[in-house]
């Protein structure tokens, strides 16, 4: 599927600000709901490690997820990049900078 999404142009390398305003209006986000979300950051900080820990714990009572992620090293470095995925979501911003982020970690996802 990615590579059918990838001949239709909507790989993770498209950039510029037509992507990242369709990007936006595909999330249905508004200025004020960045900013509400960034008036969530503190709160979601402290929970945020519990929210990973248990996402992860629930994937690993699955044989064939366990299977996938029994490398501790593996699952430890998807927890990270997990947390500080969710916790970048109330930074109350989405602009060029954020979409080159995530192109940056959909390539280093796909050489690993």
């Amino acid at each position: 599927m990615t590579t059918q999404w990838r001949s239709k142009g909507v790989s993770g390398a498209d950039s510029g600000p037509g992507v990242l305003a369709e990007r936006l209006r595909y999330g249905q986000l508004a200025q004020e709901d960045l900013d509400l979300l960034a008036e969530l950051r503190k709160p979601f900080e402290v929970v945020a490690p519990g929210v990973v820990e248990q996402f992860y714990g629930h994937l690993l009572t699955f044989e064939p997820l366990r299977q996938l992620l029994s490398c501790d090293d593996y699952v430890e470095r998807l927890r990270v990049y997990q947390h500080d995925y969710l916790v970048s979501l109330t930074d109350g911003k989405y602009d060029q900078a954020v979409l080159e982020r995530r192109q940056c970690a959909l390539a280093a996802d796909r050489t690993s």
